[in-house]
């Protein structure tokens, strides 16, 4: 079966209305941002690509500027959440959600820190469809793709959500989001 429906709602090249999450940023530093990153890296490990993914200049990034040290504008204090703005899926077929991105740590994060994305329903329920924990490990920053089924919320207009947090204090860690579509087959 073919594509019926492509709706590119990441891609961040020009602004399209992501906005930090209201109520919840209590992070003190690395929240998401959106712009052309620049690399960080750490013992030799690349926490922080210094590209958006696929020759794009714009793209969500936690914490965008690299300093005097990696762990200088990475997620610091918690939380960092930025949302999508509205999206009208269409009613009907299977739903899929696909995005690109990276969640990097350094071997002092634990499966407390993650990075996850949440579909927020019409209902105004935030229930996560993708995410990724910390580990005892060091994990570079490393763009990938990931896919979620979203049927569940067929004729509905939902907003994405996609979180970065550090719950361990002194953890390491780094996010980036970069073209995300919807696409109804």
């Amino acid at each position: 079966m073919g594509w019926l429906q492509v709706q590119r709602v990441g891609h961040v090249e020009s602004a399209r209305g992501w906005t930090l999450t209201t109520g919840q940023n209590p992070a003190t530093t690395g929240r998401w941002q959106r712009g052309d990153p620049q690399p960080t890296s750490q013992n030799g490990v690349s926490l922080q690509p210094g590209t958006c993914d696929g020759g794009s200049v714009n793209c969500l990034i936690t914490g965008l500027t690299a300093t005097s040290t990696a762990g200088g504008n990475d997620v610091d204090g918690g939380l960092t959440s930025i949302q999508s703005p509205p999206i009208v899926l269409p009613a009907g077929g299977t739903i899929t959600l696909r995005f690109r991105f990276f969640f990097a740590h350094l071997n002092n994060a634990t499966s407390a820190d993650l990075f996850r994305v949440r579909v927020l329903g019409s209902n105004g329920v935030a229930q996560t469809v993708a995410a990724r924990g910390g580990t005892a490990s060091n994990v570079a920053g490393a763009w990938t793709t990931r896919t979620a089924n979203i049927s569940a919320w067929a004729g509905q207009t939902i907003q994405l959500r996609v979180e970065a947090l550090d719950a361990n204090p002194g953890s390491l860690i780094e996010a980036g989001v970069d073209n995300v579509t919807i696409i109804r087959q």
